[in-house]
């Protein structure tokens, strides 16, 4: 299943945002190293990113690249509040990316041509 899959993506970082945020004070340190391992997957989402603002408009994919570099940055930087085991700033990071990922999303459905009814 692809990454960018929006239900897959949706799905399973909530997951991890619910996990966060409902046992921060009990994570063990195994349990913040596998969220950090996971969450670096994440960062290959760039890459497909990439591979579909490809073929947009020249306006969208310059927005497309910004959105991209933005994610690509945020991604690595919450690898800092997962070492210090912040669960604040690890929950801001996720929201930030959430967002980043939602914009791009929007920009993939200003680019097509498919009416949203369908």
């Amino acid at each position: 299943m692809n990454v960018l899959d929006s239900e897959y993506s949706t799905k399973t970082i909530d997951v991890v945002e619910w996990v966060i945020r409902s046992c921060r004070s009990d994570l063990s340190n195994d349990e913040w190293d596998a969220t950090r391992a996971f969450i670096r997957t994440f960062y290959n989402i760039s890459e497909d990113m990439s591979f579909l603002s490809g073929n947009m408009k020249p306006e969208l994919k310059e927005q497309a690249r910004g959105l991209i570099k933005d994610f690509k940055k945020l991604i690595k930087s919450l690898d800092t509040p997962l070492i210090d085991h912040d669960a604040k700033g690890f929950l801001a990071g996720h929201a930030s990316a959430t967002s980043l990922v939602e914009r791009f999303f929007g920009l993939l459905e200003a680019q097509s041509d498919v009416p949203q009814d369908l």
